[in-house]
Order: C-alpha cells, then sequence, then structure tokens
C-alpha cells in the first residue's frame, strides 16, 4: 500500500467464509510538528489503544529521543519500556512528553542527572551507567511531567500534596517503629526519639536527652542505616531516600539526596520539610511503575504503602487528568 495523502485510512479484509478484519489508523507527516503526533497519540488514548502500537509515533518518538541526545544504545531501551509500561504511567509520560522536550534534554558531561525547572529541560549525564540509564531517565521525566502539571498552582510539583506528605511521615515513623521495636526500646522513649528523629529543627527548647537517652537515639539511627545499607540498591532507591529524607539525613542511607543543611529537605527557619521528600518520592514511585520493575514496587509498597497509594489513587490520575485536558485543547488546534 501507498499512501497518497495525510488523514486517517480504514483496511479491511473480507475473506470467502465471511471472517472480517479491519482496522483503522492515521497518516501523517513523519516530519510534522510533535504536536500532530500528539493529536495522534490522544486519539489513540481516548479509543483505549496503546500509542505504541502506532509505528509512525513509535518512529516520531524515537526521532524526538535521538534529537534530545538520548543515546542511541538507550532508545530502544526506552520505547521498549514504554510499551510494556501500565497505562496510566505510560499515558503521563506521552502526553506531557512534548512539554518538557521542547528545549531538547541535554547532556552533561561530568557529574548528575536532573530536570531543571527554570530551563523545563532534562539533563542526563553522559557519565550515567547504561544499567541505571533507564530508570534515571523516567525519574527525570517524572519531575518534568509533575511541574508541568502543576503550571498555575502555588505550589512547585504537584506531588508536594499535604496528603503526599503526611503519608510519607507515617510511613517513616512506621518504619522507625519497628526498629525500635527491634532493638528492645521502651515505647514512650521510642516516641520521643522517632519524634526528634522526624523534626530536625525542633523547638532548642525542648527537653534534652540524658547521656543514656542519647546512646539509644544513636543506636536506633545505626540499626536503621544497617538496615538499610543491606537492601538491594536498585530495588530500594525510594525507601533509602525517604528515610533519609524525612529524617534530614540524621539516618545516612548513602542516597545522592544527601545534606544535612535545610536547603533540600527542610527548611531552617520554619521547620517544615520543603516539599522536596514528596516530589523525590514520586519520581522514584514513577519510575518503578513505568519500567515494571516488580522487585522495586514489592520494596516500595512494602515499606511506604501509604505513600503508594496517595500516588496511585491521587496523584498519577490527576496529573493523567490535567494533561488530558491539556493534550485535548492543543490536539483540536489540528
Amino acid at each position: 500500500m501507498t499512501a497518497i495523502g495525510t488523514g486517517t485510512a480504514r483496511i479491511e479484509v473480507r475473506t470467502e467464509n465471511g471472517c472480517v478484519s479491519q482496522k483503522s489508523f492515521a497518516v501523517i507527516d513523519a516530519n510534522a510538528p510533535e504536536e500532530v503526533a500528539y493529536a495522534r497519540a490522544l486519539s489513540l488514548l481516548e479509543a483505549g489503544e496503546n500509542p505504541m502500537d502506532e509505528p509512525v509515533l513509535v518512529d516520531l518518538l524515537r526521532n524526538a529521543l535521538i534529537q534530545d541526545n538520548v543515546p542511541e544504545t538507550q532508545v530502544s531501551t526506552l520505547l521498549a519500556a514504554l510499551l510494556t509500561a501500565p497505562e496510566t504511567y505510560r499515558n503521563i509520560y506521552l502526553e506531557s512528553f512534548f512539554e518538557y522536550s521542547r528545549n531538547g534534554s541535554a547532556n552533561v558531561t561530568t557529574g548528575i542527572s536532573f530536570y531543571s525547572l527554570t530551563r523545563n529541560t532534562l539533563f542526563m549525564s553522559r557519565t550515567e551507567a547504561i544499567s541505571q540509564y533507564m530508570y534515571t531517565f523516567f525519574h527525570e521525566s517524572a519531575h518534568a511531567a509533575d511541574y508541568n502539571a502543576a503550571v498555575g498552582e502555588e505550589r512547585r510539583y504537584w506531588s508536594q500534596l499535604q496528603v503526599t506528605l503526611d503519608a510519607l511521615k507515617a510511613d517513616v515513623a512506621s518504619y522507625l517503629r519497628e526498629q525500635a521495636f527491634a532493638i528492645g526500646l521502651e515505647d514512650n522513649l521510642a516516641i520521643r526519639l522517632i519524634t526528634r528523629l522526624l523534626t530536625p529543627f525542633a523547638d532548642v527548647s525542648q527537653e534534652k536527652l540524658t547521656a543514656s537517652e542519647e546512646d539509644a537515639f544513636q543506636q536506633l539511627i545505626y540499626v536503621c542505616q544497617d538496615a538499610l545499607w543491606i537492601l538491594p540498591r536498585r530495588n530500594s532507591m525510594m525507601v533509602q531516600d525517604m528515610i533519609g529524607a524525612m529524617t534530614n539525613n540524621a539516618i545516612d542511607t548513602g542516597y545522592g539526596h544527601y545534606s544535612s543543611t535545610s536547603s533540600y529537605w527542610f527548611d531552617e527557619d520554619t521547620g517544615l520539610p520543603t516539599g522536596m521528600q514528596a516530589a523525590e518520592a514520586w519520581a522514584e514511585f514513577f519510575s518503578a511503575q513505568i519500567t515494571s520493575d516488580s522487585a522495586a514496587i514489592s520494596a516500595n509498597e512494602g515499606i511506604l504503602p501509604r505513600t503508594c497509594r496517595v500516588f496511585a489513587e491521587v496523584v498519577a490520575p490527576a496529573i493523567e487528568t490535567i494533561f488530558r485536558s491539556a493534550i485535548l485543547k492543543l490536539a483540536s488546534a489540528f
């Protein structure tokens, strides 16, 4: 078959014994603007079909990834992940791709991969390990989708809802309580120590710990660190980061988001969390979901169950709905 123009084509095949098969698909210009590909992606999503089944759309996405400086060795890996990703997380990625790829995903020669709010661009390190690239790429993509969904909102990221921070605090408190029980700390003392860990900039007038209580405090920190360090790194990045995040890294998990100051996790003046706890947790949650990493998903849900439920039941559906509305308006122009 040879295409003679752009539009929608329907092919129907009938056999002599009466069997019928038909398929509708779009014929689009492979060199057309990304907006046209989005219009097609939206029509497939609305029809309940997998956009990754559309060869032309996959080719456009492949070309966009290459133009955005994604190593060619990783393009097929990323596309394969999208092909098998759960619908909600795949849709969030596809429907938001144009927003944060229009500036091009830049490569940095050294340092770590990151997402820039000011430039609305992904920066992927050239030194990123091949085995880690896919997870990091979708982690940073999650930040981009999170930010673009929250444009116009008071918060920087959509994930930074109070319900998310409450869930994180409850999950980490439960984890700390389990570790305190494991080393035999008395209930009242355990509560005091856990409260201190979860409020790193508490009022200086609070009751000071005795020497024996201080020893118990350090013991709790050490046992938590030991328990986290033996967890497989790739499978527990969200867990490790959040135990450190909610305690301002008093519990050092060895994760890259390390800061013992107020610059990232907590505001030293107010003592309140900055919200980056929720943003980083969402990025790791999204990365595990879209890559269908069962080991990571199991670790996340096992230790941070409340947080995972908020992301699955509140944040992810909200972000997808926001993008559907935005892309619908975009598609209507074509």
